[in-house]
Formats: C-alpha cells, sequence, structure tokens
C-alpha cells in the first residue's frame, strides 16, 4: 500500500504502531496494525492468524477497530493525531496516522522541571476540552487520556493520541488491557464497565490536577488544604465534580467542565 514500514513504536494487547513512510506523500507516518497479542498465532508469512477457537472473537474486535478508526478519519481538530486512511492486508486492518512532533505530557513535565500554573494549564487544555464536546458529539470515548497519551507539540499545542477500541480500555477477559493508575476512572478496573464519556471527564480532570500540582490524583487528594496555592476554590469544586467514584455522580461534558 505504499507504505515503507520502520521501527516500531509501541505494542499493547491491541495493536502494534510502525513508524513508517508514506512513499506517496513523502513524509513520515505512524502506521497502527490490528494485533491482538493473546488471539493471533504465528504469521504464516505475511499473514495474520487467529489462533483456532478465537476467529470469531478476532474478526468482532477488528470490525471495532474498523469502526473506530474510521469515525476518527472524519474528526477535525488541532488537538486530536489525524487519522489519515484505514485499509485491509495481511489477514488484518492498517491505520495509517499524522507523525507528530513533540514529547508526551510526562515527558515535557520532566524537560519543564516544574509544573504548570492554573492559567497556563487552563490555556494548554482549552483546545483539548473543545475536543472532548466533539468527540462526544461523534459518539467516540477515548478511555485512555492521560500523560502518555496527550503530546505536547514543538508549537506548545496539546495533541490527544492513544485511541484503542473498547476491549483496551477496560479489565476484560478478551484481551491483554491498558489502564493507565491516576488517570484510569474506577469504573474501568471493573469488568465490562467501560461507561463513556464521564471516563474521558474523569481521566482529563486527573490530568488537569496532575500537571498543576505535580501530583498524582487519588481520591481524597481534592480536600487537602493547600490546593488555594494551585488553583481557585471554583476549580477545586469542578474537579470534585468531575471525579466523583460513581460515574452517575460525574459531570458528563466537557462544556459543563469548563463552566
Amino acid at each position: 500500500n505504499g507504505y515503507v514500514v520502520g521501527d516500531v513504536l509501541d505494542m499493547d494487547g491491541e495493536s502494534t504502531s510502525y513508524l513508517a513512510y508514506d512513499t506517496a506523500n513523502q513524509h513520515k507516518v505512524i502506521l497502527k496494525e490490528f494485533l491482538p497479542v493473546s488471539m493471533v498465532g504465528p504469521r504464516n508469512g505475511t499473514q495474520v492468524v487467529a489462533q483456532q477457537g478465537k476467529e470469531v472473537l478476532f474478526k468482532n474486535l477488528m470490525m471495532d477497530f474498523t469502526d473506530l478508526y474510521s469515525s476518527l478519519v472524519s474528526i477535525e481538530s488541532k488537538a486530536i493525531q489525524t487519522v489519515y486512511s484505514l485499509f485491509s492486508a495481511n489477514g488484518t486492518v492498517y491505520a495509517v496516522m499524522e507523525h507528530i512532533k513533540g514529547d508526551t505530557l510526562r515527558q515535557n513535565l520532566i524537560k519543564r522541571g516544574k509544573t504548570y500554573t492554573f492559567k497556563e494549564a487552563r490555556w494548554l487544555f482549552q483546545q483539548l476540552f473543545a475536543l472532548l464536546d466533539i468527540l462526544e458529539k461523534n459518539n467516540i470515548a477515548h478511555g485512555g487520556i492521560s500523560d502518555e497519551t496527550v503530546i505536547v507539540t514543538d508549537e506548545n499545542n496539546v495533541v490527544l493520541t492513544g485511541f484503542a477500541i473498547r476491549d483496551l480500555r477496560v479489565k476484560n477477559e478478551h484481551i491483554m488491557y491498558k489502564l493507565y493508575d491516576g488517570f484510569s476512572a474506577p469504573e474501568q478496573y471493573n469488568l465490562n464497565r467501560f461507561s463513556g464519556f464521564y471516563t474521558d471527564i474523569y481521566s482529563v480532570a486527573a490530568l488537569f490536577y496532575h500537571i498543576v500540582t505535580g501530583r498524582i490524583f487519588t481520591q481524597g487528594c481534592l480536600e487537602l488544604k493547600d490546593l488555594s496555592r494551585y488553583m481557585p476554590k471554583y476549580a477545586v469544586q469542578a474537579l470534585k465534580y468531575a471525579t466523583q467514584p460513581n460515574p452517575t455522580d460525574r459531570l458528563d461534558n466537557a462544556t459543563d467542565f469548563v463552566l
């Protein structure tokens, strides 16, 4: 399909991401291959082959992967990793995505050597908040917002990466799931209880708290008396509404959180 595949950049229970070169457009891309390691066997040449007895589940999850990335192709926002196209080959599906120059928020904080002020963090996250509203309108939940999946570009903008099928973002028995302690919502650790949009609100609130205070979010941390030196009281109250342990008690959209 016109892509020269280079190094493996990331592997998880759902897929493998490669650095690749688009020979037609002459630029680097990320090539994401649907490859759930818990249900595939050794390759038959270049072909991905599902393990015996797991063929139906493999195909169903591949359809979920295809549906997700087909939806992401149509999303236009500076705050999202662009999905250029999707194609089938080698018995599986590939998503072709933007190669972003920048650092993860985790790397960014280490390089800065200091946290963000409340005003800096609110400015940095403004496009991310707007993106969450766009994703909700398109019925797309991320489920993995963290300091590893948000990139700060060389132009000091934030870009959300790391989209994945639902099964990767909730404790389950099908694939090797991947959650982010301190950022993933409580319901994601319970079998098949991934909740959707208010799960993302929890994660982005926990991430906001982290980059302002330098601490990992835990239940009860918003009751600490020293938070006034990091952010105003109304911001602490918004974080409380966004991080309620019970999803039904939580804010479920980014507009209400920002307001």
